[in-house]
């Protein structure tokens, strides 16, 4: 696998586990985190910046050449 596509996707999977083990201390942080906003994953901000983001990886993604047959192995997997 190509080492930029597994970089990507462990920042990903980084980035989920920092999101599971978030302390709600928010209020203490706010001033010192630009990205706070990010927190609210309900948030209209959030979701339209998750959305753009998508679009940019999935772009990303897909111009990999294992990306079909990884694509399809998943959808086995895990259904669509």
């Amino acid at each position: 696998m190509n080492s930029s596509f597994l970089r990507t996707i462990s920042f990903l999977i980084a980035a989920l586990n920092l999101l599971g083990t978030h302390n709600s201390s928010l209020a203490q942080t706010a001033a010192a985190d630009p990205y706070l906003w990010l927190e609210e994953v309900t948030g209209e901000k959030a979701l339209d910046f998750v959305k753009q983001n998508n679009q940019i990886t999935l772009k990303e993604l897909q111009n990999k050449a294992q990306f079909a047959a990884l694509q399809e192995k998943n959808t086995v997997y895990f259904g669509r």
